[in-house]
């Protein structure tokens, strides 16, 4: 019934939400509090010398220090979602309602 309606599973759900989330974001569209947990690599590679990794569109990954808890909070989940991501959905010229639709499309054929 799902791929007759074009539903997402659960986890896929929660997938979505969270990168629509960050991508919002990343493009001024979300509270300051939620963009501040945001932070590209670009910005913290200027600290450590510079990294091969600043030159993709990921995220920086805060470590977490509750094993229960920490990896489902927003600052750490979104990164991580966020840099699962094909680099085409990471893509900084998506406007939102594109990135919406090529990212429903994506989750729906993962499995």
């Amino acid at each position: 019934m799902h791929h007759d309606l074009h539903w997402l599973d659960v986890t896929e759900r929660i997938r979505f939400r969270v990168a629509s989330t960050v991508h919002k974001c990343l493009h001024g569209m979300a509270p300051p509090y939620l963009a501040e947990l945001c932070l590209p690599i670009v910005t913290s590679a200027r600290r450590h010398g510079g990294l091969r990794s600043a030159t993709t569109s990921n995220l920086v990954i805060p470590r977490c220090r509750l094993a229960t808890y920490g990896s489902r909070a927003f600052s750490v989940a979104g990164p991580v979602c966020w840099n699962a991501l094909p680099d085409y959905l990471k893509s900084s010229d998506l406007s939102s309602d594109c990135f919406i639709r090529q990212l429903k499309t994506f989750l729906f054929c993962l499995y």
